[in-house]
């Protein structure tokens, strides 16, 4: 196994086409019924796990391809800067490094931030209300007053539920309870934070911002799964008008931009070009017919979940190359080679031109001089 920069190139390919696939489907509500959760979560975590593990094996086939021909030769292209030729390339990577350090930066400054923040919270004082976020959290989560009109959670280990300071009935704060708590028990803040990292790594790729959009989703969907599942069938109604109930409340607000918190609502700001009102509309629409998957949509699901592990896997078989016709090139590049320059030939019977330890370029056809001349080290699949 080894990296190189065709390998990083075809898993970030690889990277956005389940990104985009994920997208298509956790829109499509009927589809999400049908096939259940399972497929959903598989997109997300195969597309996470092809984008940082960008090794090729021995088995990998190469796929020549011209269209990717403009990005290797920018990265090869040179400029002068203070007196010294530097690639393209080059630069890109240290503004890469640079950015994500400065990313890496800015988060960590929010998390202290935020522990900060929840140091200087109003506790709640009503016994009625701490007794029920007792029963519900079993005394390992605290209840605290927050300005914002929709409750959320915020906090690893030992937990803070921060509820409006509105007035809830005893039901309203039960379902509240349940649903933070089932974030909590989840893991989400977590799932958020490791999402953040990466989004960190990968600024400059606008799908991985798409991807914590639609994870945002996914992880209330099964959030409210889980409690609908702890709920008698009378009470998923009542639920259900307490998450509508929040969303109507919090577009009044809006709120902050916190990776480090989970809510009943979503309501980011920053994505505008999609319609809020379509995630809670899909959330109470799957809400409502809860439980009643049958076993031929299992079956689908798991067939589904299979295909996306199969397409993950398959990434793996091919690794994505520029492919470039040494006949159309100026005869003068044809003829000026430096003593040393060697042919590695491909898997595929291509033959990779290396001079002074850097690939050069693809060839089909090594029977024209220069190159049947030069030395060629054959490919070994081990």
């Amino acid at each position: 196994m080894n990296i190189t920069s065709y390998s990083v190139l075809t898993a970030i390919i690889c990277f956005n086409v389940l990104i985009l696939l994920f997208a298509f489907f956790r829109r499509k509500s009927r589809v999400v019924f049908y096939c259940g959760m399972a497929p959903l979560i598989c997109f997300c975590v195969f597309s996470i796990a092809r984008t940082l593990c960008v090794v090729e094996f021995p088995f990998t086939r190469v796929v020549t391809v011209q269209s990717v021909n403009w990005l290797y030769d920018l990265f090869r292209t040179s400029i002068r800067l203070l007196d010294r030729e530097i690639s393209v390339g080059f630069l890109v990577c240290v503004a890469w490094s640079s950015w994500t350090a400065a990313r890496l930066w800015r988060f960590l400054t929010q998390t202290f931030a935020s522990a900060r923040y929840m140091r200087q919270t109003v506790w709640v004082g009503d016994p009625e209300t701490l007794r029920l976020c007792w029963q519900i959290t079993s005394g390992r989560a605290r209840l605290a007053l927050t300005e914002r009109r929709v409750p959320y959670i915020a906090g690893f280990f030992r937990p803070v539920i921060f509820i409006p300071n509105i007035p809830l009935s005893e039901n309203e704060l039960r379902y509240t309870f349940m649903h933070e708590w089932q974030h909590f028990k989840n893991r989400d803040q977590w799932k958020k934070v490791a999402l953040h990292l990466l989004i960190c790594l990968f600024w400059w790729n606008p799908l991985v911002y798409i991807l914590r959009f639609e994870l945002d989703q996914i992880l209330e969907l099964n959030c409210d799964r889980d409690v609908l599942g702890q709920l008698p069938k009378e009470e998923r109604v009542a639920y259900l008008r307490m998450i509508g109930g929040f969303y109507d409340s919090g577009l009044e607000s809006g709120k902050k931009n916190d990776v480090l918190i989970s809510e009943i609502v979503s309501l980011k700001k920053g994505m505008v070009f999609f319609d809020r009102y379509q995630l809670i509309k899909q959330r109470l629409w799957l809400g409502m017919r809860y439980g009643q998957m049958t076993l031929r949509q299992k079956i689908v699901s798991f067939l589904f979940c299979v295909c996306i592990a199969a397409a993950f896997f398959g990434s793996y078989l091919i690794n994505i190359q520029p492919r470039y016709k040494p006949e159309e090139l100026e005869e003068s590049w044809l003829v000026d080679f430096p003593e040393g320059t060697v042919l590695f030939e491909n898997a595929d019977g291509t033959y990779m031109v290396v001079i002074d330890g850097e690939s050069w370029c693809t060839l089909q056809d090594r029977s024209k001089e220069p190159f049947a001349s030069m030395p060629v080290i054959p490919f070994k699949n081990s």
